[in-house]
């Protein structure tokens, strides 16, 4: 009988004490995993043209992390017939930072280009419309 007092110890010890820590550590992954996911959600990105986008031939959008040290977070490009763009440049990306700071290469149909700078907040799953008026 002696056995059987030390077995029921152990398992109140895991009932009373190790299963409400270990069900708490299971909830904090969860919300971990869940605030992880949800910063890893897309941005959609749209970019302003105005009443010069009849004239953009090629758009080049190039995405950095602010300051001295700026790393690039990715770009899109695109090319347009004589139509010009028309319907815009629109493009979804996952960010790493909330704040962003955007260049801007707009080559129009007479060969000059024109190049653009611009900061956006753009939290996950924001749609953000970046201006390229000049």
């Amino acid at each position: 009988m002696l056995g059987s007092g030390v077995a029921s110890s152990r398992y109140q010890l895991v009932r009373r004490v190790i299963a409400p820590i270990a069900v708490v550590l299971a909830i904090g992954l969860l919300v971990r995993e869940s605030c992880q996911e949800a910063a890893r959600e897309p941005v959609s990105f749209s970019l302003q043209l105005g009443d010069g986008a009849a004239r953009v031939r090629h758009v080049r959008v190039d995405l950095w992390t602010p300051g001295d040290d700026g790393a690039s977070v990715g770009f899109v490009e695109r090319t347009f017939g004589d139509g010009g763009a028309v319907d815009g440049v629109r493009w979804s990306q996952p960010v790493p930072r909330a704040d962003l700071e955007v260049t801007i290469s707009l080559t129009l149909d007479t060969g000059e280009v024109v190049a653009l700078r611009r900061r956006v907040h753009a939290p996950p799953g924001a749609a953000v419309s970046v201006d390229a008026r000049r």
